[in-house]
């Protein structure tokens, strides 16, 4: 047996030296990247009247490329685990270098509605490719080829992991598919997505990405002060988006491993009928329908009234602190979005973000916040996402 396997090393050798006296280089492994599947590759010409007449004129009017859209497989870690993740990426059809986009979406809960299942609902976006960007746009875990997962709602690690993994894959792939990219990367993102895109900024400046230069970030409406974000709710006598806070308890119950039942948070039937919501069948307004809006009668009254003073809660208001994102410095330039009128995340939870940062040693130069005047939660994406293609136009 050891001659056997002494002749197939020596033969694998000389094979080795005789094949690769040629200069090319020898391919590095894969780390992130598994496999893509086109789906999708829209012409120029196609793209721009897409624009156009969609209202998108100042898009429209930066359109040079087609473009092929990807479905893409890649290798990200939760909870100390290897899993399989997925999300879209478009390449702009060019041979010069060109920068990357990563937009984050908002909060889906349905499996049907992640990207890389219903590609076509976020064709809009990828196809800002055709201006001279690669746009990744995650499924985030819990959706796609890790929809086996409850999604991590509001969880700052596995949520910003999972999207420079996303990033450093496309990266890879786009090596092996002979697309350019220059390193440079742009993060954007609205309501959920807007939160993930400043977990991602944040991530970044902390980890020193090899390969990914961050050159600007623009994080729309998200609830970045999440411990804030549930005094609001408390605040208030209805909210209109009661899916919210059973969407955070149970992603929390999850990641943490409670095991308090969900009525120590909610009153029946609510307590026993939410587990069932989030099995990926349910749509965020399916799930509504069956909640109340009345916030004294979703509640229990201990969690409404007494929970300062029960420490039975103090998991939970300590996970809502940790995965916070407002108490810290960025270095990189941020636009911090968010319409006025915004009573599903209120516009003041930016506000104190933007405060907090400054007070804390951001520089206003480094970080603007820009005011949507008039615009709700519902209304404020569309401006949002005209306004930030030419802020990071400028920037390229």
């Amino acid at each position: 047996m050891r001659i056997k396997n002494w002749f197939i090393y020596s033969f694998l050798f000389l094979v080795f030296l005789f094949t690769g006296c040629n200069n090319d280089p020898i391919p590095k492994p894969l780390t992130y990247f598994i496999e893509s599947e086109e789906v999708y590759s829209p012409d120029s010409e196609f793209i721009k009247n897409y624009y156009t007449f969609g209202g998108a004129t100042t898009i429209a009017a930066r359109v040079k490329y087609d473009i092929i859209l990807y479905k893409v497989k890649y290798n990200t870690e939760y909870l100390g685990s290897r899993i399989m993740a997925s999300g879209l990426v478009a390449f702009p059809v060019t041979k010069e270098e060109v920068p990357m986009v990563s937009i984050q979406h908002g909060t889906i809960v349905a499996h049907d509605e992640a990207p890389s299942v219903n590609w076509n609902s976020y064709s809009s976006l990828a196809m800002v490719a055709s201006t001279g960007y690669i746009v990744v746009i995650p499924d985030f875990i819990g959706f796609g080829e890790s929809e086996q997962v409850l999604h991590p709602y509001y969880h700052e690690i596995s949520t910003a992991s999972s999207v420079i993994d996303m990033m450093l894959s496309v990266k890879e792939m786009a090596g092996l598919e002979g697309f350019d990219f220059n390193g440079e990367v742009f993060l954007a993102g609205y309501s959920e997505g807007g939160y993930a895109t400043m977990a991602t900024h944040k991530k970044m400046e902390e980890e020193k990405v090899e390969g990914l230069s961050l050159i600007a970030s623009a994080p729309a409406a998200g609830g970045y002060d999440i411990k804030g974000m549930q005094e609001y709710f408390f605040g208030r006598e209805t909210y209109a988006n009661p899916f919210y806070i059973a969407y955070v308890a149970m992603a929390y119950k999850g990641i943490y491993g409670w095991d308090n039942p969900l009525s120590d948070y909610f009153k029946e039937p609510y307590a026993t009928r939410i587990p069932q919501y989030f099995n990926g069948m349910y749509s965020g307004g399916a799930i509504k329908a069956q909640l109340t809006t009345n916030v004294g009668e979703l509640l229990s009254d201990d969690f409404l009234f007494n929970s300062d003073n029960n420490s039975i809660y103090d998991p939970l208001f300590l996970a809502l602190n940790e995965n916070s994102l407002h108490n810290w410095v960025p270095k990189k330039t941020m636009f911090l979005y968010h319409g006025t009128d915004d009573l599903t995340i209120p516009y003041e939870n930016s506000v104190n973000t933007y405060n907090t940062m400054i007070s804390n040693g951001a520089s206003s130069s480094i970080i603007s916040l820009i005011a949507l005047s008039g615009y709700n939660h519902s209304t404020g994406w569309v401006p949002y996402f005209l306004d930030v293609v030419e802020r990071f136009e400028k920037l390229k």
